[in-house]
Formats: structure tokens, C-alpha cells, sequence
């Protein structure tokens, strides 16, 4: 098995998985770290998720615009979604 299968497969067995960044983190260290959690949680809901590390000063606002950028590409999806269920059910009826 690879890597990556091995890294599945522990992600897969674990209930609670912690994910830490590095000390004095750049935005690369925040985002990738935020993106790990969320895909982890979107393919297993079952998981308890941490992102742990020393909080950074200089990019508090990250926080609050990263959170307003989930909020808005969750519901683009779910619009997205309905979309294609429609023009999906269209195709079916006629």
C-alpha cells in the first residue's frame, strides 16, 4: 500500500484525529491545515476534527474571511446542486 493509502486508512480508523500546524504559521500552514479538517469532515462525518497550534496575530482576520468563504461556497454548492437535480428531473420527464 502507498502513502496516501496508508494515510487513509489511518484517517479511516481513527474517531478523533488532530491535525497541528507549525510554530509561527504562514497563511499556507492556516489554509492547509482549515482544508485537511474539511475534507476529512466531508468525506467522514463520523470524525472528531481538531485543528490545533499557536494562534498568530497577524493573520487573525484569516479567521473571520476564511469562515465567510465556507459559508459562501457551501451555499453556492447547494444551489449548484439543486440546479443540476432540476435540469436533471427535466431531462427525465421529457
Amino acid at each position: 500500500m502507498n502513502i496516501y493509502g496508508q494515510i487513509y486508512h489511518q484517517i479511516k480508523k481513527a474517531k478523533k484525529i488532530v491535525i497541528a500546524r507549525h510554530v509561527g504559521p504562514d497563511p499556507d500552514a492556516l489554509g492547509s491545515s482549515i482544508g485537511l479538517k474539511e475534507i476529512i469532515l466531508n468525506t467522514f462525518k463520523d470524525k472528531e476534527v481538531y485543528v490545533v497550534g499557536m494562534p498568530t496575530s497577524k493573520f487573525k482576520f484569516l479567521r473571520q474571511i476564511l469562515k465567510e468563504l465556507m459559508v459562501l461556497i457551501f451555499v453556492n454548492l447547494k444551489i449548484v446542486s439543486k440546479l443540476i437535480i432540476i435540469h436533471l428531473l427535466k431531462k427525465l420527464v421529457n
